[in-house]
């Protein structure tokens, strides 16, 4: 994933911070049902992130993340998704527009490995860099900066968090 911020933090930050023309796309989703999704669906993401963390403690991911946001708000104005496999599926736009607050931006990232990649950006997203919806933020949002089991980890520029590698422990002779 670190190759997709490299491309986008090489292009600048012209017109790609910037809302869309026309202001950001209504969502047709109204507020009170996006509020009873996330409600339904909290308990659940509850329990994905314990057997995460769960699973974190008995077989330990290679980095420690340290620091803190710092809440330049690059995260939220550039989530990249996959658009292959599952991520092609009308309803995951769907849940990422509607139910997640998400817009799409006007460009596309071709990964490295020529995967392409959806850029979106976070409608909660204040002037001040929090979270407006900070109680029912998406999984992706809780879980940042992931630390994924194989390859380097990424940051965006100016993320307060820090990657260092977890001390080997060797067996004494």
């Amino acid at each position: 994933m670190s190759h997709v911020f490299k491309i986008i933090e090489s292009n600048g930050a012209d017109r790609r911070v910037a809302p869309p023309a026309g202001g950001l796309p209504p969502q047709r989703l109204p507020r009170f049902a996006r509020l009873m999704i996330q409600i339904l669906i909290y308990p659940f993401m509850r329990l994905d992130l314990a057997c995460q963390a769960l699973l974190r403690m008995l077989v330990r991911p290679p980095h420690r993340r340290l620091g803190q946001c710092q809440m330049s708000g690059r995260c939220c104005r550039y989530l990249a998704q996959q658009k292959s496999g599952l991520h092609k599926w009308p309803f995951f736009h769907w849940w990422a527009t509607e139910v997640n607050g998400f817009y799409e931006r006007s460009f596309e990232v071709e990964a490295p490995e020529g995967q392409q990649m959806r850029i979106y950006s976070c409608r909660h997203l204040t002037a001040e860099g929090r979270c407006d919806n900070y109680a029912f933020r998406p999984v992706v949002c809780r879980t940042w900066p992931r630390i994924d089991y194989f390859g380097q980890p990424s940051l965006m520029k100016g993320c307060g968090y820090r990657f260092e590698p977890r001390k080997k422990s060797t067996p004494e002779s």
